[in-house]
């Protein structure tokens, strides 16, 4: 229950930060800091691992920060 908590306040600080126009690098940068998170690129794209979620590889790390929020809060709330 903690965990999802956790991962809905970070989800919705992510997306909100994304749309006051942070940067996609300092909102990554939170977001390793706030929580045991792995955002990896490799020649597929970028991926987010992150409490126990994991995005499929993205075309930029916006995609899959934005991607992985989404996700988080889907499973927190309920499909949209």
């Amino acid at each position: 229950m903690m965990q999802h908590r956790a991962a809905h306040k970070l989800a919705t600080r992510s997306l909100a930060a994304l749309d006051r126009g942070i940067s996609t690098e300092n909102v990554a940068a939170r977001i390793k800091f706030t929580a045991p998170a792995d955002l990896h690129h490799d020649p597929e794209g970028y991926s987010l691992r992150c409490y126990g979620l994991e995005t499929p590889p993205m075309r930029d790390r916006g995609q899959a920060i934005t991607t992985w929020a989404h996700m988080a809060l889907e499973q927190t709330e309920g499909p949209a």
